[in-house]
This record gives C-alpha cells, sequence and structure tokens, in this order.
C-alpha cells in the first residue's frame, strides 16, 4: 500500500466501513438461522433476502440523486443511524412479544426493507466521497482496499456469525450489529472534507471532455426536480458512450455469472457427483479469488502499460474459465477454475467501478454510481432466474447454461473492445 493513501480521511473512512460490514455479515447469518429455527421455511428465508437486495437496489438511483445534492460525509452518517437503529427493532420485540411470531417476522422484512434502503443511500454517497478524499491515481487501490475489505468480511463473518449465535442467540448479535453502526458514524464523523462547489467540471479529468458536456447539457437548470435530477442521471449514464458500455458490460459480466450460482447444486450433484459440502467449497474457492483480484489489481497498474489489452484479456479467461467448468467433471479441477473465476471477476469488477468514478464529473458522480450499483444488483438475480426457467421448463442441463454463459462472455469481450473509441478512453484512464 502506498503512503499517500494513508491519510486519516481514508483511514477514518475504511475503519467506519469495517466495523460495519464485518457487524452486517454477521447478523445477515445469523438472521437467516433464526428464521430457520422460528419457521422452517425456506420461502421466508428468501422473502426476507429479497426484500434486502430490492429495496436496495430501488433506493441505489435515488442515493446517487442525493450524493450529488447533498453532503456526503452526512449522508454516510445519517444512513449508518437509521441502520443502527432499525437493527434494534427485532431484539426489543423479543423481548415484548416473544411469542407473536408473524409479528416477529413482518419486523424482520421491514427491517431488511429499511436496511437496503439505507444501503441505497449509503453506497453512492461512499463511492462519490472516495474520490473527494482520495488522489486519482490512488482511486484504484482506495477502491480494492474496500472491495476486499467487504469480500473478506463476507469470508469470516459467516462462520463467526454461526459460532456466536449458537453461543448468544440472535438478540445479542442484532444489538452488537447496531453498535457497529453507531460506531461507524462516529468514524465518519471525524472526516474532513475541503468545501468545494459542485461544479460539472470538479474533478473531472481532462480527458473526461464528454462528459462535461453531456452533464453540462443536463443540468442547465440548476432548479430541477429532485424526480428530474434522477431521470438526468440515467440519461447522462446512456448519452455518454464510455459510461453505456462500462455499464452493459459490468451488466453482462454478472448476468452471466447467474446460472453458476443458482445451478451450482445442481451441477454438484448431478454432475460432479459429490456431497453438498462442496458447495461450501466452490463458493468459498470463488470468494477467495475475488479477494485476490482485488488485492493484486494494483499491484499490476504499477508495471502494466496497456491496460485495455489487460482488461480485454481477463474478460477473456473469465470467459474461457466459466466455459471450462462446463466441460470439466473432476471436482478439484473445478474448485481450481472457481478460484479463477472469483479472480477474474474480482479484477474486472474493480477495474470498471474505478474507470467510473475516475471518468464521471464530480456533480454527475453520485448519480451514475447509482446506476451502476442497480445495474449490479439487478442483472445477477436476473441472470439466476432465467438460467433457473430454462432449467425446470426446458430441461437444459447446468453443463449446457455453463458453457453458453462463458461463450456469451466471449463475444461480449469480442465484441466491446472492437470499439476503438472505448479503449482509447480505457487506457488514458490508467
Amino acid at each position: 500500500m502506498k503512503l499517500s493513501l494513508l491519510t486519516t480521511n481514508f483511514m477514518l473512512l475504511w475503519t467506519g466501513h469495517i466495523i460495519s460490514q464485518f457487524g452486517s455479515q454477521i447478523a445477515a447469518i445469523s438472521l437467516i438461522f433464526w428464521l430457520k429455527d422460528q419457521t422452517g421455511l425456506a420461502s421466508i428465508m428468501g422473502l426476507s433476502s429479497l426484500m434486502l437486495s430490492l429495496s436496495r437496489a430501488f433506493f441505489s438511483p435515488l442515493g446517487g440523486v442525493i450524493a450529488d445534492r447533498y453532503d456526503r460525509k452526512k449522508i454516510l452518517i445519517y444512513s449508518d443511524i437509521c441502520a443502527g437503529l432499525a437493527a434494534c427493532t427485532l431484539p426489543f420485540s423479543l423481548v415484548f412479544f416473544p411469542e407473536h411470531l408473524p409479528l416477529l417476522i413482518g419486523i424482520v422484512l421491514l427491517m431488511q426493507i429499511i436496511f437496503g434502503s439505507t444501503l441505497g443511500f449509503y453506497d453512492p454517497a461512499y463511492s462519490a466521497l472516495l474520490v473527494e478524499i482520495v488522489s486519482k491515481k490512488n482511486i484504484s487501490l482506495a477502491n480494492a482496499i474496500k472491495n476486499a475489505t467487504i469480500q473478506l468480511a463476507l469470508l469470516t463473518g459467516q462462520g463467526i456469525g454461526l459460532f456466536l449465535y449458537a453461543q448468544f442467540g440472535i438478540v445479542f448479535i442484532l444489538l452488537t450489529n447496531s453498535v457497529s453502526f453507531f460506531l461507524s458514524a462516529i468514524a465518519e464523523s471525524f472526516i474532513k472534507q475541503s468545501i468545494q462547489p459542485k461544479s460539472n467540471d470538479s474533478k473531472s479529468p481532462p480527458h473526461s471532455s464528454p462528459s462535461r458536456q453531456v452533464a453540462s447539457r443536463l443540468e442547465q437548470d440548476t432548479q430541477e426536480t429532485f424526480l428530474q435530477s434522477l431521470k438526468h442521471g440515467f440519461v447522462f449514464a446512456w448519452q455518454t458512450p464510455f459510461i453505456r458500455t462500462l455499464l452493459l458490460l459490468i451488466g453482462f459480466v454478472n448476468f452471466f455469472e447467474g446460472p453458476f450460482v443458482v445451478l451450482l447444486p445442481f451441477f454438484i450433484d448431478e454432475v460432479l457427483g459429490v456431497s453438498a459440502i462442496w458447495y461450501g467449497y466452490l463458493i468459498a474457492g470463488f470468494g477467495v479469488g475475488a479477494l485476490a483480484g482485488y488485492l493484486t489489481l494494483p499491484l499490476f497498474k504499477t508495471h502494466i502499460k496497456d491496460f485495455t489489452y489487460f482488461t480485454k484479456i481477463n474478460l477473456l479467461l473469465f470467459g474461457v474459465v466459466l466455459l471450462s467448468l462446463g466441460l470439466i467433471q473432476s471436482v478439484y479441477a473445478t474448485l481450481a477454475l472457481f478460484s479463477l473465476a472469483g479472480y477474474f471477476f474480482g479484477v474486472i469488477n474493480i477495474m470498471i467501478e474505478s474507470a467510473l468514478l475516475t471518468y464521471t464529473s464530480d456533480s454527475m458522480r453520485g448519480r451514475v454510481m447509482g446506476v451502476y450499483w442497480i445495474t449490479t444488483r439487478l442483472m445477477l438475480p436476473l441472470g439466476m432466474v432465467i438460467a433457473g426457467v430454462i432449467n425446470d421448463f426446458f430441461e437444459q442441463s447446468s453443463v449446457t447454461l455453463f458453457i453458453v454463459s462463458g461463450i456469451a462472455i466471449l463475444i461480449t469481450a469480442l465484441f466491446i473492445f472492437q470499439k476503438e473509441s472505448f479503449s482509447t478512453q480505457l487506457s488514458e484512464l490508467y
């Protein structure tokens, strides 16, 4: 890590993120098992996760508008406080209404909606604020650290959460999660911002004139309404060719990752012929690979001159790995391929997110990141649903869908990098 990144502001932002992420992951897995113990219904468990995911996706564009209009640091603080208060609702309800299970389930679903909405406001503001407190040359590194923190919390938090749930129960865990949000808000409150007006040119790199031109055209009316600002965010993202291409690329990557998530249990049982425990091993392998991808990209940045070629190679290799998963039936080879898939997935995500942050003007950055978050959060479950329908109703095997997904990624990579303007702009960013 470069010392220039170790500023007080970044460390405060990162510290708050670490605390809340680990608390959230521990609480998430504990809540799933609490619902299982109380209801025994997979549908309720799935509905709880769905409420969180949909509300997070829905509120991301709205959060982007807020991030472009108001103090981003305060948005983070208020979001953490709201999440902390929401985390207290179920523990207190268990104290006062321990026998009213339908009411408790309703409170869980409401709590998940509040969590999702606060994350929808938090994520665009976090991304936009990151660019304010980190120099442009360190955006990729800072972004990699952020995503590595999330992945590490996901990998370790679930095991810790199950242990704590078995030892102390759901009340202790949710109250601890609530405290983690409040601690995160305290850390963020000490961040010192340089007060600058959000002009269209602020923070924009010299080569991003198309971005500034579209932003300027859309922002002529400084008294625009909230809904107009929301619409302008989507229009800006679509009318700026480079941003549109990046969003389409990350959307396709997440969409064609969907079949591997939803069909993996069938693949393990019908193709590999091993026990269900291998599901955990393969998911862990993917997570470790993604973590490695997040952490190694900044190292490559100091040694590779042509990042357009590097991105294309990573995308092509990602497609080859996905394609290979449909052709190889060895469980250990599958584990290795899943780890490689996670690695390339991590590298691709970091490069696209960092490119969006660097390229977009400050006045539009929150809204663009809101569009980015809703794209990534909807395309993956959409890919899962479509793959599941094809598997169930058209009797296509997981192997066939894995091969098709790999080929689709290869075609996407070849098609996108045929655009000379996109390749040129990407190389200039890095």
